[in-house]
């Protein structure tokens, strides 16, 4: 990406801005079942284990890629979002800690939706008598839907 700055009041303040955004350019957002996150589920299961068999499958578990498709469903979006944010952090309307927590909440937004409506591999028979029903394969107790968060960290 380049930019080009000319005389002018208004071009100083966009040269001003995008100083300060150079500085902070050390932040990103974190998405999805975050490393500090520690839960599990009531049998013991770990949730971010349990997450990754399902993105990937297991010889036992189809994989059910929520987090890629989520990438490659939504990356048109999420691209014209971001860049729409550029111009407003370079503008000076907002910073980038919180252009990063609107990108974060958008594409939690994003694979919460992928998981509630994306047709993934059903549950297995097995799968089904031992939850005592055919619910979406992703959603059980829902742990691993409400776990799904974003953190704007410096790096």
């Amino acid at each position: 990406m380049s930019f080009e700055f000319k005389g002018g009041k208004s071009n100083f303040t966009l040269l001003d801005n995008f100083i300060k955004l150079s500085k902070e350019k050390e932040s990103i957002v974190a998405i999805g079942l975050l490393k500090d996150f520690n839960s599990n589920y009531e049998n013991g299961n770990n949730v971010v284990s349990v997450a990754i068999q399902n993105e990937f499958g297991t010889e036992k578990i189809p994989s059910r890629p929520f987090m890629r498709t989520t990438a490659i469903k939504y990356e048109k979006d999420l691209n014209r979002l971001r860049n729409g944010l550029i111009k407003k952090i370079i503008s000076g309307k907002i910073t980038l800690q919180k252009a990063l927590e609107i990108i974060g909440q958008e594409y939690v937004y994003q694979i919460k939706y992928v998981i509630n409506h994306e047709n993934f591999a059903p549950n297995a028979a097995s799968t089904i008598a031992r939850k005592g029903s055919n619910k979406r394969p992703l959603i059980d107790t829902t742990r691993m839907i409400e776990s799904i968060n974003y953190k704007v960290r410096n790096k």
